[in-house]
């Protein structure tokens, strides 16, 4: 049975991420375009309760969640591609190093990006006002963030050591948040300070990623079934 993926067809963000870890693990796959009001109907609604995208569909099995879904598909197919999390032969501090990194980009990375993306972007385009004292709070906590990511990036490659892992490529979806010219125009071009030689140096390998690049570089995301 082919793997389904239903979700927007243009390569950004969850389902832009899920297409690139397919193509990474050599899995073909079949797009399903699922927009914003076909992911509310009672069809979708039984794939996901919560009508979000993106959901995998496999071997009768619904999966979702983008990092969930990324999870399953590098622990479903070892074998192939790169490894990009640890295996069954992983030592308990392997995983636990790699645990406490994807927690820190669920909860405090993405977390804050998410709110500042609110106060800074999506208030103005709503024609409401930006709450200033917010977004001064939150740069500071955002900030605190990426001088542990330049602490830890200074003694290895990337975030969980010195081979990309599925922590690294999490922070992608990010990007429509931080795309270059809409970060600077609005003052978030944190992740290109020099200040932070090792987190800039970082942000521009996972952002370059091979795989990611053909994705990004698509007009819209294609199947490969």
């Amino acid at each position: 049975m082919v793997v389904k993926l239903y979700g927007r067809v243009y390569p950004r963000a969850g389902t832009g991420l899920v297409a690139l870890i397919l193509n990474e693990k050599q899995v073909p796959f079949e797009l399903i375009e699922t927009d914003s009001a076909a992911s509310k109907t009672d069809a979708h609604l039984a794939r996901n309760p919560f009508g979000l995208v993106p959901v995998l569909e496999d071997d009768g099995v619904f999966i979702y969640e983008t990092r969930a879904i990324c999870r399953y598909i590098v622990d479903k197919y070892p074998a192939y591609g790169p490894r990009l999390a640890p295996g069954s032969d992983s030592s308990a501090a392997e995983r636990a190093k790699f645990e406490a990194a994807a927690c820190v980009e669920a909860m405090t990375f993405f977390a804050k990006v998410v709110e500042l993306g609110r106060e800074v972007l999506k208030k103005p385009a709503q024609g409401l006002p930006k709450d200033d004292a917010r977004i001064a709070q939150l740069l500071v906590e955002f900030g605190a963030t990426l001088d542990a990511y330049e602490k830890i990036l200074s003694a290895q490659a990337y975030l969980t050591g010195d081979e990309i892992s599925l922590v690294d490529l999490f922070h992608l979806i990010t990007m429509p948040t931080f795309r270059e010219e809409r970060a600077g125009a609005q003052g978030m071009d944190h992740l290109a300070d020099e200040r932070r030689p090792n987190v800039m140096r970082w942000w521009k390998s996972v952002t370059s990623y091979p795989g990611w690049i053909a994705v990004r570089e698509q007009d819209k995301i294609v199947g490969t079934a």
